[in-house]
């Protein structure tokens, strides 16, 4: 189980639990995603490095509203 803390608000804290599994199904089809939209000479470790390094930049330059 992985417990993420986090809020914007000061004095409030949420709190969301999230089991190791979910997580790692949850990777697996990000990455299935991924290698469907890309041909398949690019489907490589470093290729797949950038794009991650990317959906991360993404994430953190968004605003996610749930």
């Amino acid at each position: 189980m992985i417990e993420i803390v986090s809020s914007f608000a000061p004095n409030v804290e949420k709190t969301t639990i999230l089991e190791r599994a979910l997580i790692r199904k949850t990777a697996n089809k990000a990455i299935e995603t991924i290698k469907n939209e890309l041909p398949e000479e690019a489907q490589t470790l470093e290729v797949m490095e950038c794009i991650i390094s990317e959906i991360q930049n993404v994430v953190n330059e968004s605003r996610i509203f749930l």
